[in-house]
């Protein structure tokens, strides 16, 4: 059987359609433009190409400028003060705390580090771009920044090493850029706190797991009720969100649309999520949002 539009939803892609243009219109949805929108409708071809966007539409998790500050501030009035204060570290009060980050200085004993591409093959991962966010919406004085090449070299009076991040999928990025900067031996001379804005539940069990010197502290948490493909829990073989469709029959129409527009297959990412930040989009994101090629537009930026 092929996917099909179930009769019950038949108005559902332009219920979906205006909501999210709303959503543009009053700038909750930012660092998309309509004609992106446009752009990307346009790759849709048949009511059922319809529908299956409607259905990315509706899951997507995304994260806007305003949210994302608010996630950094959480990073910075919540989590650092109370991870710090277990390391030892001493914190007079959250505003005093706050202050010295927007004063800085080589006295100061925190060091917010970008976690780059292990493999040095991606210059501009999302790791920059979100350094760059601490400092405009968190306003972290830029003294505070060190570089991964940088960690090691680090005076005793720096008490500990804050990596930032958007998302933990897997661990396995993670795990590779812990390995590539020895990270298990700078947590003898330094507290190290791994602070992604979002994380996958077995891949944050994951990481906990093999990297224990390593406090792991998400401001966030997706686990298998985001993923796009999940079946019902009562009926294995059909889709949870619709409970008419087989996963098989979803999984193969957005096959035939991604070969269709010459861009990544979904099987080539496991998590199968959609999750969107203003910033950038984590690769765990399907590609059928945030790819492009001569024959499709994408709606997120990578």
């Amino acid at each position: 059987m092929a996917f099909f539009v179930p009769e019950a939803h038949a108005g559902l892609f332009e219920e979906v359609e205006r909501r999210f243009r709303l959503l543009l219109l009053k700038n909750i949805v930012t660092g998309i433009t309509e004609t992106q929108f446009d752009k990307w409708l346009s790759n849709l071809l048949s009511e059922e190409d319809q529908y299956l966007a409607a259905r990315l539409l509706e899951n997507l998790t995304f994260r806007s400028e305003q949210m994302v500050g608010s996630a950094i501030d959480h990073i910075l009035q919540c989590i650092l003060p109370c991870e710090l204060r277990r390391l030892g570290v001493q914190i007079p009060s959250v505003d005093e705390f706050i202050m010295s980050l927007e004063r800085g200085g080589k006295s100061h004993p925190l060091r917010f580090v970008e976690v780059d591409d292990p493999k040095g093959e991606k210059p501009g991962k999302s790791g920059a771009v979100l350094m760059r966010e601490l400092h405009r919406l968190g306003g972290v004085n830029t003294s505070l920044t060190c570089l991964s090449s940088a960690i090691a070299n680090q005076p005793a009076g720096v008490k500990c090493l804050v990596f930032i991040d958007d998302m933990l999928g897997t661990g396995t990025q993670m795990e590779t850029y812990s390995t590539v900067h020895n990270l298990k031996a700078i947590s003898e001379k330094h507290g190290l706190i791994y602070c992604p804005l979002a994380a996958f539940e077995s891949g944050l069990a994951h990481l906990t797991k093999e990297s224990p010197w390593l406090q792991v502290c998400p401001v966030e948490v997706f686990g298998e009720s985001h993923r796009f493909f999940r079946s019902d829990a009562k009926q294995p073989l059909i889709w949870a969100i619709d409970r008419m469709n087989t996963v098989v029959d979803v999984r193969a129409h957005m096959e035939k649309m991604c070969t269709r527009g010459g861009i990544r297959s979904p099987a080539a990412f496991a998590l199968e999520l959609l999750v969107g930040f203003h910033h950038a989009t984590p690769n765990n994101t399907l590609p059928i949002m945030h790819r492009s090629s001569p024959t499709w537009h994408n709606l997120l930026t990578r």
